[in-house]
């Protein structure tokens, strides 16, 4: 059966397993939270553990000590747990895995984890058999535009009080790596007067981040067609080299002009007062010290300069992906997007 973080979190959770557990797939967090959750609260006691847990590693071992010891029998509890971490070593001969497969030991639970990235074919005959007769987690990549809602939910789990504003700053620093994010919550929790709220003072204090030239700043100054501050900002990024985390720039200077294009549409914003004005800009993700820059930017920018402009994202994202052949660092390319902004 093929279920989703949410069903085998529960089922960890219940201890409602089958004999044989696959996670595999592009995001590696997942894998890993996943895999860890399991080792961790599998065995009621740690003399159980120590009698019925065996870890293998899928480049130090082989498919047939693996069936061996998933074959034997709990010495202290009812179930065996046998996890084979970095299962993508397995890959040339997991095929032997088939047999098995067909017919798994019952009271043993085996857990195959690939980790960076890597996944089972799903061609293959043994991979139908996993899914016929176990749990199959494929953890799907997570592209940047779709991030936030995975870092709130880490938050959320750690009941910590974050804003989209901090999420998109933090994202914006660190990247789209939800290890790397994970560990910075786990670094906020300890410096947060009560514990639970996160704001931007202490992202830019504990994460280093400058107040004065971030991605942040620069998005707000290409709204305002501030080319000075603009340029400014761009030179500090290209002066020092990791205070813009590559892949992150473009889809922050997307959001933007996709909000002022929502912004845009929102018929009633014509006939709003401010206070409305600003409950539209708040529902569209704008942080409130923003919403004058937006009710700005919504004259220098009219509809056809606002399509043009992100077809030009667009275009230069791909550009920063390699498309065309293009091999520019992503902070020249950032430059050159700007100058054509700032020409619409």
């Amino acid at each position: 059966m093929v279920v989703d973080f949410a069903n085998l979190s529960q089922r960890i959770k219940e201890k409602q397993y089958a004999p044989i557990v696959l996670l595999e797939g592009e995001e590696p967090f997942y894998v890993d939270k996943l895999t860890k959750a399991i080792q961790d609260t599998f065995f009621e006691t740690e003399e159980e553990k120590d009698f019925d847990f065996q870890l293998f590693y899928g480049k130090d071992t082989t498919v047939n000590q693996i069936i061996d010891a998933s074959k034997q029998f709990p010495m202290m509890g009812s179930k065996r747990l046998i996890i084979v971490r970095e299962a993508q070593g397995l890959n040339k001969k997991i095929d032997e895995l088939l047999p098995y497969a067909q017919n798994p030991q019952q009271q043993t639970i085996l857990v195959l984890s690939f980790t960076e990235g890597e996944k089972l074919n799903g061609k293959l005959a043994v991979y139908k058999e996993i899914v016929k007769n176990g749990l199959v987690f494929r953890s799907e990549r997570i592209y940047d535009n779709k991030l936030a809602p995975h870092v709130l939910a880490l938050a959320k789990e750690k009941k910590l009080n974050i804003g989209n504003r901090e999420i998109d700053l933090l994202i914006a620093h660190v990247g789209n790596d939800l290890s790397r994010i994970n560990n910075e919550l786990d670094k906020l929790i300890t410096v947060a007067a009560d514990g639970k709220t996160i704001d931007t003072k202490m992202i830019e204090k504990y994460i280093g981040i400058s107040r004065e030239y971030n991605i942040f700043e620069l998005t707000k100054s290409i709204l305002m067609k501030d080319g000075n501050k603009a340029f400014a900002i761009i030179d500090y990024f290209e002066n020092n080299p990791g205070k813009l985390i590559k892949t992150t720039s473009f889809i922050n200077v997307f959001n933007v002009f996709y909000r002022l294009l929502q912004y845009y549409f929102t018929p009633e914003r014509l006939s709003a007062g401010e206070n409305e004005q600003n409950e539209i800009l708040k529902r569209l993700g704008v942080f409130w010290t923003d919403y004058s820059v937006y009710k700005m930017a919504i004259h220098t920018y009219p509809l056809p300069k606002i399509i043009h402009i992100l077809h030009y994202i667009r275009q230069y994202d791909l550009l920063s992906k390699g498309a065309n052949g293009c091999q520019k660092d992503e902070i020249i390319l950032l430059k050159e997007l700007t100058v054509k902004i700032f020409a619409v």
